[in-house]
């Protein structure tokens, strides 16, 4: 069951990817945009909302997507910004003698200092 569930969440997740790719392509294409309302006037727009739902267009559904699109694009940067800041500030630091121990790879004989201690 645990196997099925890690294929299922992968699943999920490349379904969401997919979707938020077609979303993308039908909000911004020329058709979305038009049925969005991005051509018309601030004044017609306002006249297609207080139509009371007797209009052509979709104008606040389209705002809704291009809302969840910025939204969606904000959150992965906000991501990225926290995945930097963590690698930055919780990196380990390592000693000079830590450094130079380390330079010889998988070949090198000598012991690293840190490690002799415990011998």
């Amino acid at each position: 069951m645990y196997y099925i569930a890690i294929v299922m969440y992968g699943i999920n997740f490349m379904l969401a990817l997919v979707w938020f790719v077609f979303l993308q392509m039908w909000r911004f294409s020329y058709d979305g945009r038009v049925c969005s309302g991005d051509f018309l006037s601030k004044s017609d727009k306002d006249a297609q909302r207080n139509s009371g739902g007797n209009t052509i267009y979709l104008v606040a559904e389209g705002n809704f997507l291009e809302g969840v699109i910025i939204a969606i694009y904000c959150m992965f940067g906000l991501l990225l910004i926290a995945v930097i800041m963590l690698a930055l500030f919780c990196s380990q630091k390592r000693s000079e003698a830590e450094l130079q121990a380390r330079k010889g790879g998988l070949f090198k004989t000598d012991i690293a200092p840190s490690y002799e201690a415990k011998f």
